[in-house]
Parts: C-alpha cells; sequence; structure tokens
C-alpha cells in the first residue's frame, strides 16, 4: 500500500523490536511558503508509542508562531489511516526499517520517518515534502483554513531519544 515512500537503510530495527518502545521527538521545523519572504521556524514535539500489538500511538505538540499552536493525538493500526482535522489523513508504517508516518495534505504528502537502530538505543528523525503527482504542488493548510503552498520544508535541529515502555504510561 506504501510502498517506496521511506527512504531505506542498511541496518535498522523491526516492527517487533520497536512494539513496547517510545520514542520523543522535539524539532525546529523550517518551512519556505511561496507567498513569505523568508523561511518560518515551527516547534514540534512528537511522543510515539508502539504498542504490543503494533499499533501505533502518537501525541503531536506544534507551535506554528503567528499561526498558532496546539496539538493531538491518534491511536492507528499499522497499514490503516486516520481522519484528521482539515479533511488531512495519517498513516503509520514500516518501510526499509524505518517508521514511516504519511500525512495527506491538501495538495502532496508530508514523510516523516524515524529511524531506529538494531538493539533499539538510539533514533534519528527526517521529514520529507512530497508534491502532488498532478499539481506538483505541497500545499499545507494552516489552522484557521488558509492554503498556502510550500517551496521547501526541512528540520533544522531535532532531538530523538528511544524509551523503553509507553511514554503515556502514567507510573512513570
Amino acid at each position: 500500500m506504501l510502498a517506496g515512500l521511506a527512504p531505506t537503510t542498511g541496518r535498522a530495527a523491526t516492527l517487533d523490536q520497536l512494539k513496547g518502545h517510545s520514542f520523543e521527538i522535539s524539532l525546529t521545523r523550517v518551512i519556505q511558503f511561496r507567498d513569505a519572504g523568508k523561511p518560518i521556524q515551527q516547534q514540534w514535539m512528537y511522543r510515539v508509542y508502539v504498542g504490543q500489538a503494533g499499533t501505533v500511538f502518537d501525541y503531536t505538540r506544534y507551535d506554528l508562531g503567528p499561526a498558532g499552536s496546539g496539538g493531538g493525538a491518534n491511536a492507528i493500526s499499522p497499514d490503516h489511516a486516520a481522519s484528521l482535522p482539515w479533511g488531512r489523513m495519517k498513516a503509520w508504517d514500516m518501510q526499509g526499517g524505518n517508521l514511516t508516518k504519511l500525512l495527506q495534505q491538501p495538495e502532496g504528502i508530508l514523510v516523516e520517518t524515524i529511524t531506529v537502530d538494531p538493539t533499539v538505543s538510539t533514533c534519528t528523525f527526517s521529514l520529507q515534502g512530497r508534491p502532488d503527482p498532478t499539481t506538483r504542488h505541497l500545499v499545507l493548510q494552516t489552522p484557521q483554513g488558509v492554503r498556502r503552498e510550500v517551496v521547501s520544508i526541512g528540520v533544522a535541529t531535532y532531538v530523538c531519544t528511544v524509551k523503553q515502555g509507553n511514554v503515556f504510561a502514567t507510573d512513570r
């Protein structure tokens, strides 16, 4: 279903190895919109837990500067999708040893990849914008409903941490 969307790495953890582990990612996303003079920095925080059945539980918090801030949570089984606000969809998949989140946008897809080493002790994070194959545009929608075309998107800095157990558990 989602083949070929994530980069393949030489050695990475399998989905079975990720079960029972959590990942916390804090990052600064840099985005250049076609209608803006200079790139905008946005702060994002993700908490992700892979359950024993392979379900991915995630919580996102973001600060988009003048465009607003907020967050949300989802639980999604592998190879399934969930509806999100603003007419978007999200899916998690394991591709080439990478835990990959696909976020359908009004035009195009954002691909966020967590790569975990085989010992499940370290992780890396990457973000890629993929334009719509028909329009050749990547368009994001703000919380206020404004659609903006993206010229470039990437990660300026990030910290990715692996933890044994459920990051959402109240007994830690």
